[in-house]
């Protein structure tokens, strides 16, 4: 099943001259929701972006982004709702799909992969999906445990009385291994 992305923003590389391309996005209310549900938030108050696309001589071409979002998420302790300013910055490479007939060997066509931070992104139909590259992001950025200010995770308690109420004592693990091992027998001198 091939569903359309929340958030997408195509450029076609035939749009990219000899400087830099600028974007500003900033994302709507109907596509904050939806990302919002995909990266499992309460709400995605605003979104907003700034791309630069540049050309390489090697048609390879290069994007440089920042973007800043506001977030509100549930707290992992009280579900309280925790708002949270996201920015971050990034870049990356898009390089032309090789075809297998055309390609010799893989250690020529990522020759200098040793040296990069990331492998390129492939170049398909000679189109980029900023939006998706910008989601792709911001997933990464989002706290995976938010706590509200002075939130303090006081363990977990399985059922609804604790350990000792119930009765069950909780026993070692290992006990049951002191039973196996067997006691050197001593000699009792006679005296």
């Amino acid at each position: 099943m091939n569903s359309a992305p929340e958030y997408s923003h195509i450029v076609q590389v035939s749009e990219l001259g000899n400087r830099p391309l600028e974007i500003n996005l900033a994302a709507n209310a109907e596509q904050c929701a939806a990302l919002a549900k995909r990266l499992s938030l309460s709400s995605i108050k605003s979104f907003k972006a700034q791309v630069f696309l540049t050309l390489l001589k090697n048609s390879d071409v290069d994007l440089k982004a920042s973007f800043s979002v506001q977030v509100i998420q549930p707290c992992t302790v009280t579900l309280a709702p925790v708002s949270s300013d996201l920015k971050a910055k990034f870049s990356m490479t898009y390089t032309p799909v090789v075809e297998e007939d055309e390609e010799s060997e893989e250690d020529e066509v990522f020759e200098d992969l040793d040296d990069m931070v990331e492998p390129p992104e492939p170049l398909i139909d000679q189109k980029i999906d900023i939006g998706a590259a910008l989601v792709e992001h911001l997933a990464l950025e989002i706290d995976p445990f938010p706590r509200v200010k002075g939130a303090v995770f006081e363990g977990y308690v399985a059922g609804s009385k604790s350990e000792k109420e119930s009765g069950f004592e909780k026993k070692n693990p290992f006990a049951a291994l002191s039973q196996l091992q067997t006691k050197p027998k001593t000699k009792k001198n006679k005296d």
